[in-house]
Order: structure tokens, then sequence, then C-alpha cells
């Protein structure tokens, strides 16, 4: 199961899941997606390929800020590279009201500790960028992420962190992975993007 065998123009997030009796399921997920998104639930790995903003580097930036935070078991493992598509271990679905753990703000300290310990800043901490797998949480999607303190270009669309920003380009990933969090727990959750 690839992406190359899916629509090419498309934009979404699919769930693909082989059962024994052979037959194929594709359950396409209705949540807004800027890249095309295939998980793969059998051999438990997504197929993530970049459709849209390579012109800010999201590819480069996602794949070290992987490589950085390897090992670190809050980022899903980086399998493979190709071109404008990254192969990673699948680390679960968004985080939601039936699915947050009891001990979430512990969680979401060891994640902010690994992001420090690396000096990244996420920038787009939200639910969707969220995942819970096996009662632990995970931090995806580095497209937008910077070193601590860089500076945000100015030309990086207006939307990016819209959630949970303090204004735009300015971001606090303590603040957003709160109040994502929060918003998680009061079954809240804002799941538009508008990066225009």
């Amino acid at each position: 199961m690839d992406s190359a065998s899916l629509p090419p123009q498309e934009v979404y997030k699919v769930a693909v899941f082989k059962a024994e009796d052979g037959r194929l399921y594709r359950i396409y997920v209705d949540q807004p997606a800027t890249s095309t998104v295939v998980i793969d639930l059998n051999n438990h790995h997504v197929l993530k390929k970049f459709q849209r903003f390579a012109e800010f580097g999201v590819l480069a930036r996602e794949v070290a800020w992987l490589r950085a935070l390897a090992g670190s078991g809050v980022v899903p493992a980086l399998r493979a590279v190709e071109q404008s598509e990254l192969k990673l271990r699948y680390v679960g679905e968004p985080v939601r009201q039936y699915n947050l753990p009891g001990n979430w703000s512990e969680q979401a300290e060891a994640i902010l500790a690994e992001l420090e310990a690396v000096k990244c800043s996420h920038n787009d901490i939200k639910c969707d960028n969220l995942t819970i797998l096996d009662g632990r949480l995970h931090l995806i999607d580095f497209g937008w992420a910077t070193g601590v303190g860089d500076i945000i270009p100015t030309t990086w669309p207006k939307g990016i962190g819209r959630q949970h920003r303090r204004d735009i380009h300015c971001f606090d990933d303590r603040r957003a992975i709160y109040a994502a969090l929060r918003s998680a727990e009061r079954d809240e959750v804002d799941r538009s993007i508008l990066l225009t």
C-alpha cells in the first residue's frame, strides 16, 4: 500500500486496513490536511507525502526535527525519506475527549522537556498534532518547527498555529499544548485549518 495508488492531486488523510480475507478497506478521515497521509494500520506506519508549502522548507524541517527527537518516545520514528515522502511509525489517532489519558498533564510536560532538550519550538501544537497510542501522547507534524528564539519569516502563512497561538507568528508551545489538551478535555476541539 502506497500513496502512488491513490489520486495524485488531492490532499487527504486515509487509513488503510487489509483484512485477513484479503479485502482492502480505506477509511477517508474527515480532517483537513496540508499533505497526503496514508495510514497503514496493518504495518503500523504512515506515509506522508508533502504536496503543499515546499517553498517554505517544511519537509526538511520535519526530517531534521524528527531526527533530533529520535529516541525520545514522544514523536514518531522516521523510517524512511524518499524525495517528498516520509515513512513514519504510526503513533495513534488525534487526541480527543474519549481517548485523553488521565495523566495528560504529566505527559505534556514530558513532551515539552524533550522539545526544550533539543531547543525546538513546534509552533503548531493543536489536538490534530497530538496523537494517542496505548495511552501515550505523541507530537507530530514538525514542518513549521524552528529553533527556540528563531525569527519566523513574515512570508510564512499567517494561519500557522492559529488555534492556540498568542498572535500571528507568535507561538508559545507550553501555552499551546495545555490549551489544546484542555480543549480535548472539554470536547471543544477546533479542527479547522486556515493557513492563508
